[in-house]
């Protein structure tokens, strides 16, 4: 195999011949792992409820990925009491994220979901200043999210908490 690519005076990397991991590239590695972890329902489904645990399998996704930025956040600005809140409802919703793999209950899981947001604002509300500091406008998107979620009356209990 012959190496077609143009000279350009500079020092850089240009991958000859087939890579360590066959056809794929790392990032489709990564994302072939991802698509199969996502893809494990628990057994009996319809074809509406797997695509609602989908739904929510990806929305828990991004909350973890956003738990660890904002724990990280919070623990560089100086705020570590309200990075360890984070912190913990990050991992609730690691477990609920473990849970919804292996229970069709879509509800119970939107449920933790849900109280897990709702433990986060409630402490970063609490520890930046009360009902006034710049978290508690996070009291807003709760209902909203389980609405979203689990549906209008879900979102109307968040509500009113």
């Amino acid at each position: 195999m012959t190496d077609t690519t143009p000279d350009t005076g500079r020092d850089e990397f240009v991958p000859k011949g087939p890579s360590p991991l066959g056809q794929q590239t790392l990032d489709n590695a990564w994302g072939a792992r991802i698509r199969r972890w996502a893809a494990a329902l628990p057994p009996g489904l319809t074809e509406a409820q797997a695509k609602h645990h989908r739904l929510l399998m990806r929305i828990t996704s991004i909350l973890v990925v956003c738990g660890l930025i904002y724990t990280w956040l919070y623990a560089t600005f100086h705020a570590p009491r309200i990075a360890v809140c984070v912190a913990l409802a990050t991992i609730v919703v690691a477990f609920d994220l473990w849970l919804e793999r292996r229970t069709p209950d879509t509800r119970l899981c939107g449920s933790i979901l849900a109280g897990a947001l709702w433990m986060a604002v409630t402490a970063a509300t609490f520890l930046s200043g009360g009902v006034l500091s710049a978290p508690s406008i996070w009291f807003l998107v709760l209902p909203v999210a389980a609405t979203f979620i689990n549906g209008s009356r879900a979102g109307r209990v968040w509500a009113f908490l």
